[in-house]
This record gives C-alpha cells, structure tokens and sequence, in this order.
C-alpha cells in the first residue's frame, strides 16, 4: 500500500459536507495560531485558502468571510 499525498487527502476534504470543512478549518486556524505539532507544516495562508474556498460555498456566509478575514489580519500580524 502506497502513502498517501497530500493532493489526495485534499481532494477528499472536497468532498465533505461544508459543515464539516468550516469546522475543520475553525479548529485549524486555532491550531496553526498555538504552533500546534499536530498541524506542523500548515501556514495561516493554507489555512486562509481554505477558508475562503469554504466561504465560496457556502454562498458568502458572513460568519465564514469573517473567519476568512480573521485568518488574513492573524497573517499579518505573524510577519
């Protein structure tokens, strides 16, 4: 059996209810924020992608543009 990539795990993240990928992003940013080591390798702008991929799902939700937004000044102020 073969690894699996992180290509493949993404594109069945697609797949998910958006519910559920608002919620997995939700506990992301919060993850990357504390330097969490169960999200080594995960920036705040993979994060943010998500994010606003999710928002364009969910038909521009304000709640989830505003995470979005969150997502963009915590980047910022990482710098």
């Amino acid at each position: 059996i073969g690894a699996i990539t992180r290509g493949e795990i993404k594109e069945e993240f697609k797949k998910a209810t958006a519910s559920y990928q608002l919620a997995a992003v939700a506990a992301a940013f919060a993850e990357v924020l504390r330097n969490s080591e169960h999200v080594k390798g995960l920036t705040l702008k993979e994060v943010y992608g998500e994010a606003r991929r999710v928002a364009e799902v969910m038909n521009e939700r304000e709640d989830v543009k505003e995470l979005a937004e969150m997502i963009r000044k915590a980047m910022v102020l990482r710098k």
